[in-house]
């Protein structure tokens, strides 16, 4: 099936087929894990199933089925598996007192697949976009997977593996087939909440605008265009003084871009911090990803069924399951861990931190010099401690974006629980 090509090959020398093997038979004790208390799918819509290409077989696994969707989660403000979900307590609840988020999926499951002898390869998108097939069956690369091509030489499907994909990513742009969450706005007793973004490019050719939202992504709102917080700056290189852009030089061009007098030129950096409102609860992407999973494990309700599940993150989404699994002070470090029991990360890793644990995060944005510092699995928890303490922001001013070791605006209050990681 599908054109081939150079299979992808990781650091200790195997490649894709050889870990998707060992990934099919991973037996972990986590299957004995009860239900995460906080996993509560509210509601999941089934609004298209298909067989996928006409009703092929697969190997020993048997023909497989596309179903897509919509779900629902209903989040418990006040249940501490929830605590390190910043904002959550600020954003408004149903009649039960719990905060509604909304996401699309797709998946890929075996049709006759046993749940005791199933396993999940929940795929956290990059972007909105799907990447596992492309990675693991040199397949065309395809939003809706329904063509030859879009399958490759099937490896994911011919082991067996159910594929899970969820919207966990407010931002991203609205084309058809992208995972997306629909969360909920905090604020302040109903007074909106402010704070400073920034937003960061380099460019190769003199342009005229640039988008507020990295690659295009869903900005932040402009609380006022004219606020004396608003400043854009530009240096010569990274480690170069920067300048600050006179006021008259620049404007907001509309909700979205800025423009110059004269246009931007290639080669410089440019930075702009400015006063944004109306912050997204982005943390609630983390609880979809754990709550979706733990729904396919343990609901009888549900129409994937599993038993063992692997996360996948490629890039940004590495650092998201790097974030999950590292809330070990929280219970959502066993949530996240009965729920996908490990995870892999394929070239470009994200071995950087996520800053999903802050207000107005930037989760897409990786851009300063010490943004990628993250304790590793094998460093003790001292060591661990000492290099979060570094490494954390420590909030900025328009006049010191310096300050900022990370494209993630300032923190917020985490009232009741665990400072943001």
């Amino acid at each position: 099936m599908g054109a081939p090509r150079s299979p992808v090959v990781y650091s200790d020398g195997h490649d894709g087929a050889y870990l998707l093997h060992r990934a099919a038979r991973i037996r972990t004790p986590v299957v004995r894990c009860r239900a995460p208390f906080a996993a509560i799918v509210s509601r999941l819509t089934v609004e298209s199933r298909q067989d996928v290409l006409g009703g092929r077989t697969f190997g020993t696994a048997g023909e497989y089925e596309k179903l897509a969707g919509m779900v629902e989660f209903a989040l418990d403000p006040n249940n501490a598996a929830n605590a390190s979900i910043v904002d959550l307590a600020r954003a408004p609840r149903d009649a039960n007192g719990r905060v509604i988020a909304s996401a699309n999926f797709m998946i890929l499951r075996p049709k006759t697949m046993p749940r005791d002898r199933a396993v999940a390869l929940l795929e956290v998108s990059n972007r909105g976009g799907k990447a596992a097939l492309p990675y693991f069956a040199r397949a065309a690369w395809s939003a809706d997977p329904t063509a030859e091509a879009a399958f490759g030489d099937a490896l994911p499907l011919r082991l067996g593996l159910t594929l899970i994909w969820v919207g966990w990513q407010f931002d991203v742009p609205l084309r058809d087939g992208a995972m997306r969450l629909d969360a909920p706005v905090a604020s302040d007793g109903g007074r909106p909440i402010e704070g400073l973004v920034r937003s960061d490019w380099t460019v190769d050719e003199r342009v005229a605008t640039l988008p507020l939202g990295h690659r295009n992504h869903r900005p932040y709102s402009i609380a006022d265009p004219a606020h004396p917080d608003n400043v854009l700056t530009e240096r010569d290189g990274r480690l170069a003084t920067r300048r600050v852009v006179p006021r008259d030089q620049w404007r907001f061009v509309d909700e979205t871009r800025i423009a110059r007098a004269g246009g931007f030129e290639p080669g410089k950096i440019y930075e702009l911090v400015y006063r944004a409102r109306d912050p997204v609860v982005v943390g609630m992407g983390l609880a979809a990803v754990r709550d979706l999973m733990s729904y396919a494990k343990y609901d009888p309700s549900s129409p994937f069924p599993v038993r063992w599940g692997l996360g996948l993150g490629i890039s940004q989404t590495g650092r998201f399951l790097r974030h999950l699994v590292y809330q070990a002070s929280t219970p959502m470090r066993r949530d996240a861990r009965s729920s996908t029991a490990s995870s892999c990360t394929p070239p470009a890793p994200g071995a950087a931190a996520s800053t999903i644990g802050s207000r107005n995060p930037r989760v897409t944005r990786i851009g300063s010099p010490r943004s990628s510092i993250r304790p590793t699995s094998s460093r003790s928890a001292a060591e661990a401690s000492a290099i979060r303490r570094r490494a954390r922001p420590t909030g900025c001013s328009p006049t010191r974006p310096t300050c900022r070791r990370s494209s993630s605006p300032t923190p917020a209050t985490n009232t009741g629980a665990a400072p943001p990681r």
